[in-house]
Order: C-alpha cells, then structure tokens, then sequence
C-alpha cells in the first residue's frame, strides 16, 4: 500500500511542479486539460495509502512481537508438544494438545499452532537427514 501511495504522491505532486520546466509525466498527458485535477487526487490518495500503509505495518509489527514473546512462554512446554505430535493420533488429538498447552502457558492458539509447525518442520527435516545418511 505503501508503495502504490509513494507513486501516485510523486505523479501527484510531480505533475504539479514538472510543467513548471516546460515537462511533464507521459502518463499524464492522457487526462489532457484535467491533469491538475487528477494530480491533486493523486496525491491525496497517495498521502492517505501512505498513512494507512504505515498503520496497517505497525500493527503487523505489534502482532509479531506478541507472537515472539507468546513463543518464549511456550519454550518449557515444547517437550510435550513434541511427545504430543508424536503420540496423537488424529486432528483431535491436535485440538486438544494445542487447548491444554494454550492454557498451561496463557499464550493464543496462534503461537502454539506456529510452534507446532515448526515442531513438524524441524521432525521433517530430522527425518531426511537420516533418509539422506543411510
């Protein structure tokens, strides 16, 4: 968002000071006599997807370190994720290990559903080492 923001911000603002040098964007041309009306839409949506971009990133950041400190509380309970994966023996089983794990360490099923990926990647991964050395 961002990034479109930035864009439509420079044709917007561009197209205001470019004719000023005797050039303007080729882009441009296609609005003909509008061309300050669209560059001032221009630029004000590229200010307002600027501004929006930059909220929508600090929530995303503030999600991904309640994530980071949710997945340090999880740390003295991988040991029975791992013993949980490998003993269950259905989606259920996976249900209910990710609900007691959750409340055990106060953390949102969404870390523990990440732990429990990583888990399985780090098994995968394991088991093609042995795969590849035998």
């Amino acid at each position: 968002m961002r990034r479109l923001g930035t864009t439509l911000l420079i044709l917007g603002i561009g197209s205001f000071i470019l004719p000023a040098i005797g050039i303007q964007f080729k882009i441009m041309y296609i609005f003909g006599d509008a061309t300050p009306i669209v560059a001032i839409g221009f630029a004000i949506v590229g200010l307002v997807l600027i501004i929006v971009g930059k909220s929508d990133d600090e929530i995303r950041n503030k999600k991904a370190d309640k994530l980071k400190s949710e997945i340090q509380k999880l740390e003295p309970y991988i040991n029975e994720l791992i013993k949980g994966v490998s003993e269950s023996n259905g989606k259920q089983d996976l249900e209910n290990l990710i609900e007691d794990v959750r409340y055990k360490a106060g953390v949102s099923r969404d870390a523990v559903v990440y732990m429990l990926k990583k888990i399985g990647e780090y098994v995968l991964e394991e088991q093609k080492k042995q795969t590849a050395g035998s």
